[in-house]
């Protein structure tokens, strides 16, 4: 793709022609992008539990005792409650926590899940936690910006970008979505939708990849 500038010079414009960047600069843009997204105060460098909810009152704080127990020196020893039934989740802080939802201060809230496109996150101090929805289980997702991946992060390895790997594809629309089984690292299998698929020759070899929507991107599953 080529890039284009326009420059005003007075009462007149100069249409100047700019080069695409190079295949090369272009990864190491995307890897540079990528680094930069793990170390960031919301990325997976600072995932740090995983907490399945029972049906009930989950308590969470750093006390060990705790359904949901926090890291050492984080939060309050109990900084409230989660309460799970029939798939709704309602905080409760304890009385004198002070607790954020979506940024505000708030003494309980209902929170919505992952799975609703916009989940509420719980704040205190550097950590947050939001409800998490895998197949018919929840949980609570936590993430602490000062956990130990971050500070241990030393950066991603990669090997030299090689235009032998860079191909074009022609993506094929499903009519309608066709849905998909993904196991996912918990042992479960889950049903997620593809758009469509990706067909191209890679070193001599008829390829396949068949995307599904992540966000605003797409992410691939291959088969050769």
């Amino acid at each position: 793709m080529l890039f284009s500038k326009l420059v005003f010079l007075g009462s007149s414009f100069l249409f100047l022609q700019m080069s695409a960047p190079s295949y090369k600069t272009e990864i190491e843009r995307w890897r540079h992008e990528r680094e930069a997204g793990l170390k960031a105060d919301d990325g997976w460098l600072t995932v740090a539990g995983l907490f399945w909810l029972k049906d009930g009152k989950n308590t969470a704080g750093t006390n060990k005792s705790n359904s949901i127990a926090l890291p050492e020196g984080s939060a309050p020893a109990t900084l409230g409650v989660f309460e799970f039934h029939n798939g709704q989740t309602l905080f409760q802080a304890m009385p004198g926590v002070r607790i954020r939802v979506n940024g505000k201060p708030v003494t309980s809230a209902t929170l919505k899940p992952n799975t609703s496109g916009l989940p509420d996150i719980v704040q205190i101090n550097d950590l947050t936690m939001f409800v998490i929805q895998r197949g018919k289980r929840f949980g609570i997702r936590l993430k602490d910006k000062n956990s130990e991946m971050r500070k241990a992060f030393a950066g991603l390895k990669f090997f030299p970008p090689d235009e032998r790997y860079r191909v074009r594809a022609k993506f094929v629309p499903y009519v309608p979505p066709k849905i998909i089984p993904i196991p996912n690292i918990l042992g479960e299998t889950e049903e997620e939708a593809s758009p469509g698929y990706v067909e191209f020759t890679l070193n001599g070899h008829a390829c396949r990849l068949d995307p599904v929507t992540e966000g605003d991107s797409l992410f691939s599953y291959s088969r050769i």
